[in-house]
């Protein structure tokens, strides 16, 4: 993540300010009580002129968490327990004003490349864990691949402890940039004069208050109510300026952005330019300055930067004007350098070069306004996308689930499901019907078979006919394509004969962004098929001759009634995550028998 190898670097050689937060004992010990009165208590804490604000890199955060746990057996309850834990602590600091978790949004395509490169490392990282795992004489206490691959129900989890976490205290904020969210994050510790906590080097390059690596975090081990050492409950931290880091490389806050794009980072791949990367290994340039700097690379890079900048006449004007955001001084020195710098062999990629790095270096000049910016997405924000799509499935699955709940509930029931708007999350209540499914489930298989097909608006005969495995990939592929085409939202081409017989078709192509409903393209939906046959080629259609033969799972007979009557609380809260944690500690799923090595190679 970030500038390649500035994490390292700037560890390794450049001394940070090494600081405390000093907790609040009393405040602590409100959190892990049960009586919600208490946690009032955080509101009522006064403030002085130096009071902190920290600026969490929310992805960067789950993370750090999840390396600490065992990812086989993975238990959603061990990372809510140390994110709860961790959370009481950053709430008990002295002075707190506000705690913000950011996370982020769209790629951008710009990263495209580094997005791809970490796919692929995720899978080989799963490969390499499951081949451990599976060959395993003994497992030790804590099993972690080396790049992990949450589920989207582990991260869901900690979205929603985060969210009910917010509920209860009045400094906690939950923040979603449109985009990627480190431009956003610097953007929010300037307005809040605050600290950002990450793990991503990019961070040493914006400007902001100060950045603290999440690695150099360092919680008290245990709590000790009477101690007389004011040192026994801190939260140690090492914190970084952009002081520091422009006087060791010598650079300002024009020049230190494209320092960080020569070097390589998740939009400009130097290895791309084999012509440059040579160039920068054998670049001669000697400058007092600059020789402090420890490693020859970035020491070349920073000393042709500063002579690129030392050939600039004064009243010389730049040909980029259509850059606002780009300061003078940096168009400048970009122009020199394409100038200056040996050009690559093939004509295509030394034009690409250009166009990289203009758009690197502009990711780190902080706007008025990220949340508005014109990048070209994949998704249109403004615009209803496949959540507003399958709201009656939705629905239709909640009354389902209620249907088999056995507790007789007076009040009519909601589901609360969360959406994003804008860069924050907004509740939406569902009301759920569930007199209309009271007995589906003592039904045949068949007529519960039909009942689902007629959700997806797919009970027919040549829906039916189809091979077991197709039927829910062929339903939701197919209602999809019928929703569109209900809100005359699917465009192919005119001539395409795939599609001529489709009806309710007239949309505009050239102005296809006129309308508040979000296209499907011919395209995309052909994607999506392609998809949908290689993930069941991967699972369904790949399976060993030896799994053929599947043991039996005993059956469990199991009550909603108990588990809906032990969540309500008199204070409202009764579906709050934080909440539930606090006062059922010691509630958790257990399986029936012991599980080990011998399961899994079943």
């Amino acid at each position: 993540m970030g500038v390649k190898g500035l994490n390292k670097y700037i560890t390794e050689n450049i001394r940070p300010s090494y600081k405390y937060w000093k907790l609040n004992k009393t405040l602590y010990k409100s959190f892990t009580c049960e009586d919600y009165q208490k946690f009032k208590l955080s509101e009522n804490t006064k403030k002085n002129n130096d009071s902190i604000t920290l600026i969490i890199d929310g992805y960067s955060y789950y993370y750090s968490l999840a390396y600490k746990l065992n990812w086989f057996i993975y238990d959603n309850l061990k990372l809510i327990e140390l994110l709860q834990k961790q959370l009481h602590l950053f709430l008990s600091i002295e002075n707190l004003e506000k705690i913000i978790f950011v996370f982020d949004g769209v790629d951008i395509p710009l990263k495209g490349e580094t997005e791809f490169l970490r796919r692929n490392g995720k899978i080989e990282s799963m490969k390499e864990f499951y081949n451990y795992i599976v060959n395993a004489t003994e497992l030790h206490e804590k099993n972690s691949p080396k790049t992990i691959s949450p589920s989207p129900l582990s991260i869901m989890t900690f979205f929603q402890f985060l969210f009910d976490s917010k509920r209860i205290y009045s400094n906690i904020e939950l923040k979603f940039s449109l985009l990627e969210a480190d431009k956003y994050i610097a953007e929010l510790a300037n307005k809040y004069n605050g600290y950002v906590i990450s793990n991503d080097s990019d961070f040493f390059i914006y400007k902001t208050p100060g950045y603290i690596n999440l690695s150099s975090l360092e919680f008290p081990k245990k709590f000790i109510e009477n101690s007389n050492d004011k040192y026994d409950f801190i939260i140690k931290y090492e914190l970084y300026t952009n002081k520091q880091i422009l006087s060791h490389f010598s650079l300002t806050y024009d020049t230190l952005p494209i320092f960080a794009s020569l070097c390589g980072n998740d939009y400009l791949k130097i290895d791309n330019y084999p012509r440059l990367k040579q160039y920068f290994k054998y670049y001669k340039g000697n400058r007092r300055g600059t020789n402090s700097i420890q490693f020859f690379i970035y020491k070349n890079i920073v000393n042709f930067i500063l002579d690129v900048k030392d050939r600039i006449k004064g009243m010389e004007k730049s040909t980029l004007t259509e850059y606002d955001d780009l300061t003078d001084l940096q168009k400048l020195i970009i122009e020199k350098m394409l100038i200056q710098k040996p050009s690559e062999q093939n004509q295509e990629i030394e034009n690409d070069f250009k166009i990289v790095l203009i758009d690197s270096v502009r990711q780190y000049c902080l706007a008025s306004d990220t949340n508005n910016s014109n990048e070209k997405i994949c998704e249109d924000i403004n615009k209803p996308n496949c959540w507003d799509i399958t709201q009656d499935i939705r629905e239709k699955m909640y009354e389902l689930i209620f249907s088999r709940n056995n507790n007789q509930r007076e009040t009519i029931p909601q589901i609360e499901e969360l959406l994003r708007n804008g860069s924050t999350l907004v509740v939406k209540n569902v009301t759920i019907n569930s007199s209309n499914n009271e007995n589906i489930f003592s039904n045949s298989y068949e007529s519960n078979f039909a009942e689902y097909l007629n959700i997806f608006k797919s009970n027919e005969p040549l829906v039916k006919n189809m091979p077991y495995y197709l039927i829910p990939v062929v339903s939701c592929l197919r209602f999809l394509l019928k929703e569109k085409l209900k809100m005359n939202s699917f465009v192919y081409k005119s001539n395409d004969k795939t599609y001529s017989h489709l009806k309710n078709n007239n949309i505009n192509h050239k102005n296809n962004n006129s309308s508040v409903i979000t296209k499907l393209y011919n395209y995309e939906l052909e994607a999506l098929i392609a998809s949908s046959v290689a993930a069941m080629s991967f699972t369904f259609l790949n399976q060993f001759p030896s799994q053929n033969s599947k043991d039996n799972i005993p059956s469990s007979e199991f009550s909603i009634k108990n588990n809906i009557n032990q969540n309500q609380n008199e204070n409202g809260y009764y579906d709050n995550m934080y909440i539930q944690m606090k006062k059922n500690q010691t509630r958790k799923l257990q399986l029936k028998n012991d599980f080990s090595i011998k399961n899994l190679k079943k």
